[in-house]
C-alpha cells in the first residue's frame, strides 16, 4: 500500500463523507436526476435545508425575493447551483479547521477554496459557460489534500521552507521530495476514494501541473488560475502560500491576456465580502 493510502486509512475523520455529500455527488453522474430528488436528499438533513436556504438568500447571490423552500431555490438558481451549495456545506465541516502543518488558522482552508471557486466559476462563465458549475465546486475542493498531509507536515515544515530556498521551487515540489507526492496528488487520491466524479479528481490532481491533465485540460487550467489569483491576493494562504507560480501554459489554453488576469484579480478583491459572507453561511452550525 503506497503511503498516503496508508495515511488515508489511518486518518479516522476522512475515511468518509457524510452520507448526504455522497448522494448529492451521485446525483451529478446521472441525468435522471430532478430538482424533486435534490430536494429529497437535502430535506432528509433538517439542519443542511437550513443551511442551504440561509446561504440561498445571503448576499452572495443577490436574490430579490426572499427563498423558503429547497424547491423554490432550484426553481431560482437551477439544480446545480443548489446542489453545489448544499454540498459546500458538507464540505466546510471537513475543511473549516485549523491546519497546523501549513501554518493555516481555522477557517483559512475554507476562505481559500471558496474564493478560489468563486473566482473559477466567474472564469468558467466567460471561458467555457458549461464548466460555470463544476469549476466552483472543482475551486472549493482542490486544496483537500491539505487535510491529508497537514499533520505529517507539521514536522517536516521547516525541512520544506529551507527546499524551496535553496533550490527555488515550489512548495508542492518540496512535498514531493519529503513525502513521495504534493498535496494535490494526495487530494487526487482522497476526492476518488470520496466518489468524487473523475474530472474533479483530475482538477484536483493537477491544479498546480494543469498540462498534466487526462480528462479536462480547461478546467484544470481555470481552477489553476483562480488558485493563483486567490494566492497572490493573499486569500487563504498558509506559510507556503507565496511559493508558488502561474503556469503561463494554462493562460494559453483558456486564451487569458494580461488585461483579463487583472480583471479577474479586480473581480476578487471587489467580490471578497460577499465571500466572507458565503464562508460564515456554509460553515455556521
Amino acid at each position: 500500500m503506497h503511503e498516503i493510502d496508508k495515511i488515508i486509512e489511518s486518518t479516522e475523520e476522512i475515511k468518509s463523507l457524510p452520507s448526504s455529500a455522497v448522494k448529492l455527488m451521485q446525483m451529478t453522474e446521472t441525468e435522471k436526476s430532478s430538482g424533486d430528488d435534490l430536494a429529497k436528499v437535502i430535506g432528509m438533513d433538517q439542519g443542511l435545508t437550513a443551511k442551504v436556504i440561509r446561504l440561498v438568500n445571503s448576499p452572495f447571490y443577490g436574490l430579490t425575493t426572499k427563498v423558503a423552500s429547497v424547491k423554490h431555490a432550484v426553481a431560482l438558481l437551477g439544480f446545480q447551483c443548489i446542489r453545489n451549495i448544499a454540498l459546500s456545506t458538507e464540505l466546510s465541516k471537513s475543511m473549516n479547521k485549523a491546519f497546523d502543518g501549513y501554518l493555516m488558522n481555522k477557517g483559512e482552508l475554507w476562505r481559500h477554496g471558496v474564493a478560489v471557486g468563486a473566482i473559477a466559476s466567474r472564469i468558467a462563465k466567460k471561458k467555457d459557460r458549461t464548466l460555470v458549475d463544476t469549476a466552483f465546486t472543482a475551486g472549493m475542493v482542490h486544496d483537500i489534500g491539505r487535510i491529508l498531509l497537514s499533520r505529517f507536515l507539521l514536522s517536516s515544515f521547516n525541512q520544506a521552507k529551507s527546499l524551496v530556498k535553496a533550490e527555488n521551487i515550489a512548495f508542492n515540489e518540496a512535498e514531493k521530495r519529503i513525502f513521495g507526492m504534493d498535496h494535490a496528488e494526495a487530494g487526487g487520491k482522497l476526492a476518488k476514494k470520496w466518489g468524487f466524479p473523475a474530472d474533479l479528481v483530475d482538477a484536483i490532481k493537477c491544479h498546480h501541473e494543469p498540462g498534466k491533465s487526462l480528462i479536462g485540460k480547461k478546467l484544470a487550467a481555470i481552477v489553476h488560475v483562480a488558485d493563483i489569483i486567490a494566492i497572490n491576493c493573499g486569500v487563504g494562504v498558509g506559510g507556503d502560500g507565496l511559493s508558488y507560480e502561474l503556469d503561463e501554459s494554462a493562460l494559453a489554453v483558456l486564451h487569458i491576456n494580461e488585461t483579463e488576469l487583472d480583471q479577474y484579480i479586480l473581480d476578487l478583491q471587489t467580490g471578497m465580502k460577499d465571500i466572507e459572507d458565503f464562508v460564515a453561511h456554509s460553515s455556521t452550525n
